[in-house]
């Protein structure tokens, strides 16, 4: 069982590192960036050895409400991307979109949730990159309190699962849940 489990991190990996190479258009800096985060990733899906298990994702969205020491009483999901916009990465903007739309209006219509579109290549936003350790396009989730900043987390199976709408949709509104306590 473990090595299907590894196999399917590697797949899943090799994958993203794929998708991720083709989406961008800056260079052999970001191409680095991208194998150095995927291998970051890689290790992190091991110590988390929980592949694609239901349960597994429940879990880890709990432990991440569970390292929120306060209760937010806001949470910023971000969707951050470049002036270059492939079919897949307008993709994941609009079930983002549909996944808090959908399940979210009352904490969007009282300021609890928001939800921004960022252009990392606009210089004004440059610093997201650095804060957010961004490597392409991203969902984040920031939780902040008294206008602090209380955690942050990096939805990045958003890619894994961009042509599984149902998938992707349940993904982010779990995430957002446990951002928001719920």
């Amino acid at each position: 069982m473990k090595r299907f489990v590894l196999f399917v991190s590697i797949f899943a990996m090799m994958s993203l590192l794929l998708v991720s190479i083709s989406c961008q258009s800056e260079g052999a800096t970001q191409k680095a960036d991208v194998s150095k985060a995927v291998a970051t990733q890689k290790l992190d899906k091991d110590a988390k050895n929980n592949a694609s298990d239901k349960s597994g994702e429940k879990l880890a969205a709990a432990t991440a409400a569970a390292r929120l020491s306060e209760t937010p009483d806001k949470v910023v999901v971000y969707y951050f991307h470049g002036d270059f916009r492939c079919p897949t990465c307008t993709k994941m903007q609009e079930l983002s979109e549909q996944a808090i739309k959908g399940a979210f209006a009352t904490q969007l219509a009282s300021g609890k949730l928001e939800f921004k579109e960022v252009n990392t290549d606009h210089a004004e936003n440059a610093h997201f990159k650095k804060d957010y350790e961004l490597y392409t396009k991203s969902l984040v989730m920031v939780a902040y309190k008294d206008g602090k900043q209380l955690a942050w987390k990096n939805c990045e199976k958003i890619w894994e699962l961009v042509r599984n709408p149902v998938g992707f949709i349940s993904y982010v509104q779990d995430e957002i849940r446990s951002y928001l306590g719920e």
